[in-house]
């Protein structure tokens, strides 16, 4: 079973890449709304309001060397996703409905490596799971809006745009966020988010989450009650960034978050309440042309947690991105990456012999190979995994593909 879901996003991205190779170059398509099942009636729905989309993610990896074994296999998401405009459906003005559901899986690549910073982002046991389910209402012409529901935070929370390009998880989100299982994929929590613009480029984003959505030493459990020994799961963020992708765009933004709750830490001791903090940034500092979101740009990554209830007490992230680095390729990305997360003294004192810290070199290129179509090849160099003594470095490969369906 698992080999023949993961033939049918492969021999969808062929398919779709085919297509792509007849299509008439002058066609006056739409990035937006190309799909590589076609219309299916999409975009007279989306004028009344509706969104239906389907979106697969797959990756073909390989443990060549070190890690806990070689082997290689397979990985898959499949997104389904439903939107109601509630002013274009004729209801009433500023509402948003959201649902999206998920389907992870295939072989996982951290069994073969072993690794604390998973080397891939959609990384996770067999599941079908409701990822997102939340009313978005927007007040004053958009300056303020409310969310209510269940949501994946580091879908707001300590992103950036360019790091973000990266297969391995710590890119998406600093390893020092997702330690234990707070509100994020695949098993995301109850919650109420606010994000306000204090100016143009300038905003404030809070939430407040279920302390437990599920078990934090088994992840597979979900549970959508609240009470106080769960307790809550509080993250705040100020930033600033350029309201468009141009040659003067940049971000920067401090976060601290906080959660209440009873849990077990990695160590087996029993802990109430956990904290930490991350500053990212990122910034064009080289653009092809005025105006223009091609060129060079830098980001970092700094994350901090608890020494005491934490495996990784620090967590550092920085890299290069490049868009167009091609010619007539405007719209591929080469990203090279590095990254580390240092464990904690205290969970090197109840596991001695740890290391002092992993970490990750990335190396990708994501190319646009159609306006639903893109396919990356990524190789990750990672040392002391698990910062287990006796696993050597790993080299993992990657082949991400990505198709709106």
């Amino acid at each position: 079973m698992k080999v023949l879901q993961s033939l049918t996003v492969c021999a969808l991205a062929l398919f779709s890449m085919q297509s792509f190779a007849q299509a008439d170059a002058a066609a006056d398509e739409s990035l937006a709304n190309s799909y590589a099942a076609g219309d299916l009636g999409r975009e007279k729905l989306a004028q009344q309001g509706y969104t239906l989309e389907v979106f697969a993610m797959n990756d073909t990896w390989a443990n060549t060397t070190g890690g806990v074994y070689r082997r290689a296999s397979s990985l898959g998401n499949l997104y389904t996703m439903a939107e109601v405009d509630t002013d274009k459906a004729g209801w009433w003005n500023s509402g948003t409905f959201h649902f999206e559901g998920i389907y992870v899986y295939g072989g996982r690549p951290v069994r073969a490596v072993g690794d604390f910073q998973y080397s891939s982002s959609i990384d996770s046991f067999e599941t079908y799971e409701i990822w997102e389910s939340y009313y978005k209402h927007s007040f004053s012409d958009d300056r303020l809006t409310i969310l209510v529901g269940i949501k994946d935070l580091t879908r707001d929370f300590a992103l950036l745009e360019y790091a973000y390009r990266g297969i391995n998880s710590s890119f998406t989100t600093p390893a020092t966020i997702t330690q234990y299982g707070y509100s994020f994929y695949p098993t995301t929590g109850l919650g109420v988010q606010a994000s306000a613009r204090i100016t143009e480029d300038t905003y404030i984003l809070s939430a407040v989450y279920d302390g437990k959505p599920s078990d934090p030493l088994s992840w597979r459990s979900r549970d959508y009650g609240l009470s106080s020994s769960d307790g809550a799961y509080f993250i705040s963020e100020i930033g600033y960034k350029d309201s468009e992708l141009s040659d003067s765009y940049g971000k920067l933004a401090l976060g601290v978050w906080h959660n209440t709750g009873h849990f077990t830490d990695i160590t087996g001791s029993d802990r109430t309440g956990n904290t930490g903090s991350y500053l990212i940034g990122e910034k064009l500092v080289l653009a092809e042309s005025e105006g223009s979101s091609q060129g060079l740009g830098v980001f970092g990554q700094v994350g901090q947690a608890a020494q005491d209830r934490n495996p990784t007490s620090w967590y550092f992230g920085a890299g290069l991105h490049y868009q167009g680095p091609l010619p007539d390729r405007d719209d591929d990305e080469l990203l090279l990456a590095i990254n580390m997360a240092t464990f904690s003294s205290s969970y090197r004192d109840a596991y001695s012999g740890t290391e002092h810290a992993e970490r990750v070199l990335e190396l990708s290129y994501r190319i646009a190979v159609s306006s639903y179509l893109t396919l990356t090849p990524d190789v990750q160099y990672i040392n002391n995994p698990g910062g287990d003594p006796t696993r050597d470095d790993a080299v993992v490969l990657y082949l991400r593909s990505e198709v709106l369906l």
